[in-house]
C-alpha cells in the first residue's frame, strides 16, 4: 500500500504549500529571445549549437524549477535544460537518482545500464569535479543517451541530451560542449566534488519505532534551522569560498521499498533521505538538532521551496513509518522560501 502512495507522492510532490500544488505553466518567451535566471544568470537561447528551441515550462512558481527542450530539424537530437532547486543541493545523489530514473525509462526499447560511463567534470568557478556526466547506449529511436549535472549555489542544473546518430563515446564529448555553452553566473562558492554513489553494504537495520510526544520548543528549533538553510543573503554577500561539508552517501536498496530510491551516509545509519522522482523533491529523517534530542528523528518533505516536518519519532523510523507518515498525516511545522529573500516559519500544530 505504502509503495503506491509513494509513487503517487513522487508524482504530485505532495507538499500541502499552495507552491507545490501549483500546475506547470509556459514561459511567455520570444522565440528568438533568451531566457536568463535571475539568481543564477543560467541562459536558455532560442538556439544552442543547431539546436532550436520549442518549449519552455516553469513547473512551480518564482521559477523554483524551469525547464527547455531543444532539437535538432530532424529531431534526432533532443536536448532538455532544468534549472530547479531541490530538498538538498547533493549533486552525487540526485546524479544517481537521474542515471536510475534513465535505466528505467520504458521509452527506450532496451538499456544497457552496464555499459553506461561516468565522469566528473568543473572548473574552479562552479567547484572542481563538482558535475556529473553520465552517458549510455539505448535502442529504438536514438543511439545514445545521456546526463549532465551540476550545482550552482542552492540550484541544480541538469542538461538531458540523445542522439540517434552518436555513440556513447562520441555523445559524451557532444554533452559536454553543450555544457560549455550554457552561459551563467558567477556562483558565491564553488560546489563539493561528486562522486559516483555506490549501494551500500548491507541494508539500513529497520525497527519500528514509536512516536514521540511534540514539543513547541523543538518544533520551533527544527524550523529555524531550515528557515537558515533558506537563507541566502549571508553566502551572496560574503563571497564564501570554500566549499561546504558534505556527507558521502551510499544507496540503500531494500526490497521492502519497491522503486524508492534511500540514500544514507555510508559511515553510520543515524538517518537517511527518499528521493521521489529525480525532480529534486526529497524527504530527510534525521536526529533533532538540540543537543539534548537524543534519539529523536524528525521527517522533513521538501522540494527546496517548502519543507514541511512531520511529528517526530523516538528513534530512526522504518522506511514504511517515514512514507505513511508524510503520505497519511498533517505536517505539524513548515518552512517556505520567500522570493525576495528569507522565509515563512509556522508552527501549524499550535495552530
Amino acid at each position: 500500500m505504502w509503495i503506491m502512495k509513494g509513487a503517487a507522492l513522487g508524482i504530485a510532490a505532495v507538499l500541502s504549500a499552495a507552491t507545490a500544488r501549483a500546475e506547470s505553466q509556459p514561459i511567455d518567451i520570444a522565440d528568438d529571445a533568451s531566457w536568463v535566471h535571475e539568481d543564477t544568470g543560467i541562459t536558455a537561447p532560442p538556439a544552442i549549437d543547431g539546436l532550436r528551441r520549442f518549449n519552455a515550462t516553469s513547473y512551480l512558481p518564482n521559477g523554483a524549477n524551469n525547464g527547455f527542450s531543444y532539437s535538432s530539424e530532424d529531431e534526432g537530437e533532443l536536448l532538455s535544460l532544468y534549472v530547479y532547486r531541490a530538498g538538498f543541493v547533493d549533486v552525487a545523489m540526485w546524479g544517481d537518482v537521474a542515471m536510475m530514473s534513465m535505466a528505467a525509462n520504458a521509452s527506450y526499447d532496451g538499456v544497457d545500464y552496464g555499459k553506461g560511463h561516468v565522469s566528473l567534470f568543473g572548473d574552479d568557478r562552479i567547484g572542481t569535479d563538482s558535475g556529473i556526466r553520465f552517458v549510455m547506449p539505448v535502442q529504438g529511436k536514438f543511439r545514445a543517451t545521456g546526463l549532465a549535472l551540476y550545482a550552482l549555489d542552492r540550484w541544480l542544473v541538469k542538461l538531458r541530451y540523445s542522439s540517434a546518430a552518436l555513440d556513447p563515446q562520441a555523445l559524451d564529448a557532444r554533452l559536454a560542449g553543450l555544457v560549455r555553452q550554457i552561459a551563467h553566473a558567477p556562483p558565491a562558492r564553488p560546489a563539493p566534488a561528486a562522486y559516483r554513489v555506490e549501494q551500500c553494504g548491507k541494508p539500513i537495520k529497520e525497527k519500528k519505532a514509536r512516536r514521540a510526544a511534540l514539543d513547541g520548543g523543538q518544533m520551533l528549533v527544527q524550523a529555524m534551522g531550515y528557515s537558515l538553510i533558506f537563507d541566502e543573503t549571508r553566502e551572496k554577500a560574503e563571497r564564501v569560498t570554500a566549499p561546504g561539508p558534505v556527507p558521502r552517501l551510499c544507496r540503500d536498496m531494500l526490497e521492502s521499498q519497491g522503486a524508492m530510491l534511500v540514500y544514507r551516509p555510508v559511515d553510520n545509519e543515524r538517518g537517511y533521505r527518499i528521493a521521489l522522482g529525480d525532480s529534486g523533491i526529497s524527504i530527510s529523517v534525521s536526529q533533532g538538532m538540540l543537543p539534548d534530542d537524543g534519539e529523536t528523528y524528525w521527517a522533513a518533505l521538501s522540494n527546496g521551496s517548502a519543507v514541511e516536518l512531520y511529528r517526530p519519532f523516538d528513534g530512526l523510523p522504518r522506511i514504511e513509518q517515514t512514507m505513511d507518515a508524510v503520505s497519511d498525516e498533517s505536517p505539524v511545522a513548515a518552512v517556505t522560501r520567500k522570493p525576495e529573500g528569507g522565509s515563512d516559519v509556522r508552527i501549524l500544530a499550535l495552530e
